[in-house]
């Protein structure tokens, strides 16, 4: 009996210890890490795409921009055609007849006499 106690002390004292898990050191469940990664992929993939949206705003106002700007260039009147049109109303002006101007302001006058 002696030699079996003996035995079974030795292989309880040569036995690996019993390892007690740490709970600071456990990692979570499989389905943990699963939830964690797919809510980054979410974030990032929202970020991704306000990125986009951001540079298609920027994009989009440099275009109508720079259209608004050739357009205000086209629609501005060159200074070669200003002296013509002037000299086209001076003619149409010269060219107008208002008869006797004298005669009109006489009538008038003897009117305002007569009052």
């Amino acid at each position: 009996m002696e030699e079996s106690s003996k035995t079974i002390q030795s292989a309880v004292e040569n036995a690996a210890p019993a390892t007690v898990p740490n709970p600071e050191v456990m990692q979570p469940a499989a389905g943990g890490i699963e939830q964690s990664s797919k809510s980054n992929e979410s974030k990032m993939m929202l970020w991704l795409i306000g990125g986009l949206v951001a540079i298609i705003l920027i994009v989009g106002g440099i275009y109508f921009y720079l259209s608004s700007q050739q357009k205000l260039e086209q629609t501005q009147p060159t200074p070669t055609q200003t002296p013509k049109v002037q000299e086209n109303l001076e003619n149409e002006l010269n060219a107008l007849d208002v008869g006797d101007l004298d005669q009109q302001f006489q009538e008038v006058d003897k009117d305002l006499q007569s009052l």
